[in-house]
C-alpha cells in the first residue's frame, strides 16, 4: 500500500499536477491498490490523523515533496516505528533538490538536509525526474539510492481556435523563471507583439522591476498585460488561446505547463538546456540560448508572423508526435522495478 501526501487539488503549480498526474497513472495501474491521500492541509487541522494513517500496516510511502512539513515529520516519526515493523519510503523530491533551487533559502534547506541526514535509514530511496537532481541527491545522500524515473503526462486534446494570435508567459514571477529576460527584449528589440503574463506573484521584489519595465514598454502603447494567476480548471481555457507561449526560465524540474501548452497548441520558444527539458519537441518549438537575446528577437518576430504554422491538422500531427515520449507503460514498468528491488 501507498501512502501519498501533499495533495491539494485545487492548486496550480509543478508538484500538484505532478501528483495528480501521479495518481491517475497508479489507477490506471492494477500493480497498485488501496492507496491513501493525505492533504497538505492536514497540518492546518489535525496531526492525529497523520500518525493514525502512518501507523497502519502499510509498507510502501511515497512523498511529494521534500521540504514540506508533512514529509519531514512523517519521515521522524516513520523513523521510529521502523523499528518495529517493515517500512520503505520514497521520496519524490519534484525539483527541490535541483542546484537552483537550493540556492534558494539556503540556509534554511541544509540545516533541513542536516537534519534529515542523521535520522534517514536504509529503507528510504529517492527518485528524480531529472538528471540534474538524480545527480545533487545521489551527492547529498550517498547512502541512498536515488533512480531517474520521467514523470507521466496525459493529453487532454482540448479543441483549438483557429485565430490564435497573441504570445504568452505562464508561470510563476521569480527569479528562476525569469521573466524579466521577455521584458528586456522588448526594450532592446522594440518588439510590438502583445504579450500576456500569467501566474502568482512569488518575489514581489523581483515583480516590482518588472514593473517598471512594462511601464516603459506600455508608454507608447499598451501592448503588455499582467492577467494574474490562473486555476487549474480555467488553464486549457487560458492557453489554447495563444499561438506562442514563451519560457526562459534559468531551470526546470519537469515543466507541465509546457507540456500543456503543447497540449493546447501552442509553438514554444523555451530556453536551451533546462535539465530533461532539452525535448525533441518535433516541431512544436524550438530551445534558445538565453546568452543569445537577439536570436530570441528574431524567433518571436519570425513565428509569429508564419501563417502557415497553426494549420489545424498540422497541430494535431505534432501533438501526436511528440506525446509518444510520455507515454505511461515505460514510467509504470520503472515504478515497479524500483519497488521490486527494494
Amino acid at each position: 500500500m501507498i501512502v501519498i501526501n501533499y495533495l491539494n487539488k485545487n492548486e496550480v503549480g509543478g508538484t500538484n499536477t505532478a501528483l495528480n498526474n501521479f495518481l491517475k497513472f497508479l489507477k490506471n495501474s492494477p500493480f497498485f491498490k488501496n492507496i491513501i491521500y493525505i492533504d497538505k492541509n492536514i497540518d492546518q487541522h489535525n496531526f492525529s490523523f497523520l500518525f493514525k494513517i502512518l501507523s497502519l500496516r502499510h509498507q510502501n510511502y511515497y512523498f511529494n515533496s521534500f521540504f514540506s512539513p508533512i514529509t519531514i515529520l512523517s519521515i521522524f516519526y516513520l523513523m521510529l516505528i521502523s523499528c518495529f515493523k517493515q517500512i520503505y519510503i520514497v521520496i519524490s523530491p519534484r525539483g527541490e533538490l535541483s542546484s537552483d533551487a537550493l540556492k534558494q533559502k539556503h540556509f534554511k534547506k541544509i540545516i533541513s538536509i542536516f537534519i534529515i541526514k542523521l535520522i534517514l535509514k536504509n529503507n528510504v530511496v529517492f527518485i528524480c525526474s531529472n538528471k540534474d537532481e538524480k545527480k545533487n541527491t545521489a551527492n547529498i545522500f550517498k547512502k541512498h539510492k536515488c533512480y531517474l524515473i520521467e514523470d507521466v503526462y496525459f493529453p487532454s486534446n482540448p479543441k483549438l481556435p483557429t485565430n490564435k494570435n497573441k504570445i504568452l508567459f505562464y508561470s510563476r514571477i521569480d527569479r528562476v523563471k525569469n521573466v524579466d529576460f521577455i521584458l528586456n527584449l522588448y526594450l532592446k528589440f522594440k518588439i510590438s507583439i502583445p504579450l500576456d503574463i500569467y501566474g502568482p506573484i512569488i518575489d514581489k521584489k523581483y515583480w516590482a522591476k518588472c514593473c517598471d519595465k512594462i511601464n516603459k514598454v506600455n508608454i507608447k502603447n499598451k501592448i503588455i498585460n499582467y492577467k494574474g494567476p490562473v486555476s487549474q480548471k480555467k488553464k486549457f481555457s487560458v492557453l489554447k488561446k495563444y499561438k506562442i507561449f514563451i519560457l526562459p526560465s534559468k531551470s526546470e524540474n519537469f515543466n507541465y505547463t509546457l507540456l500543456e501548452a503543447i497540449d493546447s497548441g501552442c509553438y514554444i520558444i523555451c530556453s536551451k538546456n533546462l535539465n530533461n527539458f532539452n525535448l525533441k519537441l518535433h516541431n512544436n518549438g524550438i530551445n534558445l540560448d538565453l546568452k543569445n537575446k537577439e536570436l530570441w528577437s528574431k524567433t518571436i518576430e519570425k513565428i509569429y508572423n508564419n501563417k502557415n504554422l497553426f494549420i489545424k491538422k498540422t497541430i494535431n500531427y505534432k501533438r501526436k508526435k511528440f506525446f509518444n515520449n510520455f507515454k505511461y507503460e515505460k514510467v509504470l514498468k520503472k515504478y515497479i522495478d524500483v519497488l521490486r528491488i527494494n
